[in-house]
């Protein structure tokens, strides 16, 4: 049986690792795509973060871990681990959306419509970023080792530290990432305003 600080540290790592992952994808996405307010993204990204790190990261991460295993995916190819992962993202991520929205502020049905219908097509895109990112941070973080046959021998051998440093330096890289995509927003540009024109 694991400690309970075990399993605290492997809760935050695998959260961390969903939160660095999602976060720019889906402020792209809202900003860039949907044009919602810089505000409104940002609340809602602020929002989705503090709701994985309360318990949705753990249910996200739960019923991934549940439906590799009724499924027997661990036991299969890296590809079908990757199939598997891009259909659970896709609707866990159509469930969750319009009740994140609605929290943070959208009141406006047709853009919680579409920003549903296009997170659940986003959820498919990123699927298997998400899962695979899930892995590396256990990897990175000294919780789990990353089995998977893509992740590069340099890495997997790493001493602890050096795993630490990159992790940090990906989180990182998450939050300039993701301010980036905020400022070039601010910047006036949408496809909405660009289709527009």
């Amino acid at each position: 049986m694991t400690s309970f600080s075990h399993k605290a540290y492997a809760y935050i790592a695998e959260t961390t690792g969903i939160a660095a992952e999602v976060t720019p994808f889906f402020a792209a996405y809202e900003t860039l795509v949907l044009d919602m307010d810089t505000s409104v993204s940002q609340d809602a990204r602020i929002f989705g973060v503090a709701l994985l790190y309360l318990g949705l990261g753990k249910l996200y991460n739960t019923g991934r871990e549940l439906s590799q295993k009724g499924f027997a995916i661990l036991q299969r190819s890296e590809r079908v681990q990757t199939l598997h992962d891009i259909g659970y993202n896709a609707v866990f991520t159509a469930v969750v959306s319009p009740v994140l929205y609605f929290a943070s502020g959208e009141r406006d049905v047709e853009k919680i419509l579409f920003g549903t219908l296009g997170g659940a097509v986003l959820g498919t895109i990123n699927g298997a970023p998400v899962g695979y990112a899930i892995d590396v941070a256990k990897d990175l973080m000294g919780v789990k080792p990353c089995e998977r046959g893509s992740y590069p021998s340099l890495v997997r051998n790493a001493s602890p530290f050096q795993k630490r440093m990159l992790a940090t330096w990906l989180l990182l890289g998450s939050l300039g990432l993701t301010e980036a995509i905020y400022a070039y927003h601010d910047s006036s540009f949408s496809l909405e305003h660009l289709l527009s024109e």
